[in-house]
């Protein structure tokens, strides 16, 4: 979803369209405008044939049993498997709700998962919410379709936890080299280790058609400008030999498409480079069209994914 519905409603409109065009899927990430969970289950009441993802939630703003009960409201709501991915946000967002960076992010993480699944499964876990509470109570049975739980990764590290802990492994704006050469084989090798099925993973990738009378660098800062910000993005795109420069954003967003972080060009051209992410051994590909959504609105969206999926042949 290429913006933050300010109702409902809004996510209702967005999810009918995108599913009349054939999308599987319909992600939406964390918002403080209305709460992600609450806006899709809002859509999936109106019988849409499209299925959800969160990715990615964060985890400074619910507890393990509030974000399973709200993962598993969206489930029953839509009758379909839903998939809900978790991250700890940047040190300043942690200080600013809960007081405090956490000391120890990639744990918290993967900790916070195993409580989320506890209270959803009553699986025994050793997993504690970075309140100190434990997750020592589960919820009560309800016939439930599927709920994948994962963990959003940038950097090896987290790659490796998301591996050992998670059913789905979430990216965004990693170009699909990088993600073959540093990420999913640290993946699989997670899983190998802690004896557990390879999880999937799925990339969101910042996505536009070229446009008359709008630059590409206008459309990838529309899309995460903000992100460029943010030591943990620069960090990772650094290992994706993308150099991101805080004090020239024009250079920045440049950089982003040469490197295949955004990818920005005409349907084929677009539909080769997502193409890619496949081949880098991707599972499923999240088209992120909010530069889009900024510079031409609305309906410039529905367009460009009209004609990225032509493309595709999907």
């Amino acid at each position: 979803m290429p913006f933050s519905p300010a109702h409902p409603r809004d996510a209702t409109v967005f999810a009918s369209q995108v599913s009349k065009a054939g999308v599987r899927r319909l992600w939406l990430g964390e918002s403080i405008v209305l709460d992600p969970f609450q806006a899709l289950s809002y859509a999936a009441a109106a019988s849409i044939d499209i299925s959800f993802g969160i990715g990615v939630a964060l985890t400074p703003l619910r507890t393990p049993l509030a974000a399973a009960m709200q993962a598993r409201t969206l489930a029953i709501a839509s009758q379909k498997e839903v998939m809900v991915g978790f991250g700890p946000g940047s040190p300043g967002f942690q200080d600013a709700v809960l007081g405090s960076p956490y000391r120890r992010p990639r744990a918290v993480t993967s900790t916070y998962v195993d409580a989320v699944r506890e209270v959803l499964t009553g699986e025994p876990s050793t997993a504690w919410h970075p309140t100190g509470l434990r997750a020592r109570m589960h919820l009560p049975d309800l016939p439930t379709p599927s709920i994948r739980l994962g963990m959003g990764v940038l950097r090896p590290p987290m790659a490796h936890s998301a591996g050992s802990a998670a059913d789905v492994a979430i990216t965004w704006l990693a170009p699909a080299e990088y993600l073959r050469r540093e990420i999913v084989p640290v993946v699989n090798a997670g899983a190998a280790e802690s004896h557990r099925a390879i999880p999937r993973k799925i990339a969101i990738v910042p996505t536009a058609l070229r446009r008359s009378g709008v630059s590409g660098t206008d459309v990838v800062m529309g899309s995460c400008g903000r992100h460029l910000a943010l030591e943990h993005y620069a960090s990772m795109l650094r290992l994706a030999d993308i150099k991101t420069d805080p004090s020239s954003p024009e250079a920045s967003a440049r950089a982003l498409i040469a490197g295949g972080a955004f990818i920005y060009g005409s349907p084929d051209e677009v539909a080769h480079k997502i193409s890619s992410y496949f081949e880098a051994g991707i599972d499923e590909v999240v088209l992120n069209l909010t530069g889009v959504c900024v510079t031409s609105g609305y309906r410039s969206v529905l367009q460009d994914l009209t004609s990225i999926l032509d493309a595709l042949k999907c």
